[in-house]
């Protein structure tokens, strides 16, 4: 009679041996595992690489355009009485990374950056001429901010401090102070009643020999930018229209002659 119990002890032994192995294997593999695992990302503002912060003030190059889009009421929905508005852009040869950090940044882009090479442009002190810089290659300084409202076309703007071309003098938005303040008191002055408010601001779409294109707006207590009106300096025949609700059949307005001249050759 064949006596097993030898065999199965040691068996036994075996398992236990295999069992305490793989322990062994698997505590050394998790140690490896934890030894390579990625850090924590650090702030935003310590991380080194090529690219732009978002609040920082900086100087890019690039060819200047320009592009018409509708604008409300209807974006376009309406063709016939939407009115385009003119837009400047500044375009890159190469993209270029914008990081962000902050809460206005991350609500568009929650991976805190973003890679680009189109950016609108706007003057808010509507003193720089984009139209003079149109199909050339030019220098931007100013300070980005993202999209939100219907009238922003790319992820991105500018807000514009200055522009410069090659071996030409810089034209900053400290230029020509009183010319924006001359259009405003050109069209309070009018018989121009806004049916919404009188406490309007105005930005200087179009600017060229022919005409001035000025809308009118007010801002929301979220900031937000909402058009009140549309008023159109005529250079050549010498008159000042609401273009508000038909460009084609514009309302004739009565304003100031000696102000209008004065608007007209500082255009020049």
């Amino acid at each position: 009679m064949i006596d097993i119990k030898p065999n199965i002890i040691f068996m036994h032994s075996q398992y236990l041996i295999i069992y305490l192995i793989l322990i062994l294997f698997s505590c050394h593999s998790n140690d490896n595992n934890q030894s390579k695992e990625i850090p924590p990302k650090p702030p935003i503002d310590k991380i080194p690489h090529e690219g732009y912060y978002y609040a920082d003030t900086v100087k890019l190059s690039g060819l200047i355009t320009k592009k018409q889009y509708y604008t409300r009421p209807g974006f376009g929905l309406y063709p016939a009485t939407d009115p385009k508005i003119t837009f400047y852009f500044l375009n890159l040869q190469d993209s270029i990374t914008v990081y962000g950090d902050n809460h206005d940044f991350k609500q568009w882009q929650p991976s805190g950056k973003v890679k680009i090479n189109n950016f609108q442009l706007m003057d808010l002190s509507f003193k720089i001429d984009f139209e003079n810089y149109l199909d050339k290659q030019a220098t931007i300084t100013g300070t980005f901010f993202p999209a939100n409202t219907g009238d922003h076309h790319t992820d991105l703007l500018i807000e514009v401090k200055n522009i410069q071309l090659n071996s030409e003098p810089t034209i900053t938005s400290e230029t020509n102070n009183n010319y924006k303040e001359q259009i405003v008191k050109l069209i309070k002055t009018s018989n121009y009643k806004n049916p919404i408010t009188n406490n309007f601001d105005t930005w200087i779409d179009t600017k060229n020999d022919s005409l001035i294109l000025v809308k009118l707006f007010i801002k929301n207590e979220e900031g937000h930018e909402h058009v009140v009106g549309w008023i159109k300096l005529d250079l050549i025949n010498d008159r000042l229209l609401d273009i508000t609700y038909n460009p084609d059949t514009p309302k004739v307005l009565f304003f100031d002659k000696k102000l209008f001249e004065l608007i007209k050759n500082e255009n020049k």
